[in-house]
This record gives structure tokens, sequence and C-alpha cells, in this order.
């Protein structure tokens, strides 16, 4: 938590440097900050071509928008919002092109990671069912898919995607629950088994 504090922190300081003319504490900020926004603009559109241009856009908005964050939230709450909001956009405004897997790291419960002391046909299994799991989630209506990708790929908390969606947190929940259940659905039909089931976490024991 005290990590989390200082990092949230230099995110502020940059933000209010950024905000008053400073371009390198902007150009910081687009550093730290280019490959979560990217990668939040793939699993919402599905496209890496979209994604890029969803990035570009983002941090557009960001410099004309920067004076008016007050830090209401965190930065990185604030910038999860932006870019979510930018992707469902974009998805609204054009036609969706191709879709291709998503194949960028996440650190959620549904990531799935390879155990690297494992043998290595069980870390080729695993690195399959994670390629499955990013391919159902992107078959999913835009706000279910929005929201478990943030849930289970990102490894937000509720009450955090509550604030990025604006939405409260029983929609939230709702709409992760009818995701897994879809996901689980999707998966099964191409014959991967999925339980449908979040990892094990304590509800009390969220992050938020």
């Amino acid at each position: 938590m005290t990590e989390e504090r200082a990092a949230a922190g230099a995110d502020m300081e940059l933000v209010r440097a950024a905000a008053e003319g400073d371009s390198g504490a902007f150009e910081l900020l687009v550093r730290r900050y280019a490959g979560q926004v990217y990668r939040i603009a793939l699993r919402v559109c599905g496209n890496p071509a979209d994604a890029e241009d969803v990035a570009q856009e983002v941090f557009l908005k960001l410099c004309r928008s920067l004076n008016r964050f007050q830090g209401e939230s965190s930065f990185h709450t604030f910038l999860y919002r932006v870019t979510t909001n930018a992707a469902l956009d974009f998805l609204r405004g054009r036609k969706r092109r191709e879709t291709v897997p998503l194949e960028a790291e996440g650190n959620g419960p549904l990531a799935v990671l390879p155990d690297p002391d494992a043998p290595p046909e069980e870390q080729l299994e695993r690195r399959e069912l994670q390629r499955a799991v990013r391919r159902g989630i992107a078959k999913l209506p835009a706000g279910q898919r929005t929201a478990l990708a943030l849930r289970e790929l990102e490894g937000l908390s509720y009450a955090e995607i509550a604030a990025v969606l604006g939405l409260s947190e029983g929609t939230v929940k709702s709409r992760i629950a009818r995701g897994r259940e879809r996901l689980r659905v999707i998966l099964e039909r191409e014959g991967t088994f999925f339980s449908g089931r979040p990892s094990n976490e304590k509800e009390g024991g969220e992050r938020g």
C-alpha cells in the first residue's frame, strides 16, 4: 500500500507539472503508461491497429484535459476511464476490423501465466488456455468484454471498475457474471474447458 501511495504521489507531481506546461513531465507520463493504455485498448477493441489509434487519441485527450484533473480519483483510475471510454467510443463510431488473438500479457485471475517449474507439456497447455480465454473475451459484447477484461486480465477490483466505467458495483458484478457465463459457453463450444469462476479470491480481501 505504501508503494501504491508513493506511485500515486509521483503521478500527481507529474500531472501538476504537465498541466502547467512541462513537456518533460508529460513525456514521462506517456512513457510510464503507454503500454497499459495500448493493452487496455487492445482488449476492448480486439484489433492492434484500432488499439494504436485509440492510444494516440487517449494521449491527445490527456494533453488537453490534464488541467481539469483534480485528483478526485487516482491518476491510474482516471487514465483507465479515459482509455476505456475512448475505446468504446471507437467501437460505436466505426465498424470493427477483423479481430485477432490478444497476446498481451496480463496479471489478473485469467492470465493463466505459465509456471516456469512446470513440465513443458503443462506450460504449453496453460499458454493455449490463455490464448483461448483471450479469444473468447474478444467475442463478448463490448460492455461485458470491457468489464471482464478489466477484472480478469487487468486485475482491478469491482470498486475500481465501477469508478472507471461510471457504473455501480452491482452493475459491474452483474456484467462480469454474465460475461463469465457467456465466456464459458464460448470456450466449451471450442472444446476448451473453463469453469467460468474467478480465481480463489475473497470479496472482503479485494484491493480497493
